[in-house]
């Protein structure tokens, strides 16, 4: 397959999961590989950013960790409907509060999401 990619070319991964990613390359091969690894696999590809889109309230502080880190990567602060039965009263409150801390450092959160209507799971 040729590479039809154009010198100079920069694109955004708009809505990435990067965790599910790597968890999936290691158990297809059986090997130790990286955040790191997958963050210099983009590069090679022209991805300039990434945007990580959270679907449960453990990937809010994940991504957040990870954004500091990376220069590349942005976030967004959500639930999918899936892990919506995860959100008690004492979660959402923790919810609130980190929306609040993080609305406050805007420059690493670029959205709100993972909120959608969940039609692939119904």
């Amino acid at each position: 397959m040729k590479n039809y990619q154009k010198k100079n070319e920069m694109f955004i991964d708009t809505h990435a999961h990067p965790f599910e990613t790597v968890d999936l390359i290691k158990k297809k091969h059986e090997n130790a590989f990286s955040f790191d690894k997958l963050i210099d696999k983009t590069k090679d590809k022209s991805v300039t950013n990434i945007i990580c889109i959270s679907t449960k309230l453990q990937d809010i502080d994940l991504h957040a960790h990870l954004s500091a880190k990376y220069k590349e990567l942005a976030f967004s602060v959500g639930i999918h409907p899936m892990h919506i039965d995860e959100l008690n009263s004492e979660n959402f409150q923790i919810l609130e509060k980190k929306t609040k801390i993080f609305l406050e450092n805007k420059e690493k959160i670029v959205a709100v999401g993972e909120i959608g209507i969940d039609l692939f799971h119904y």
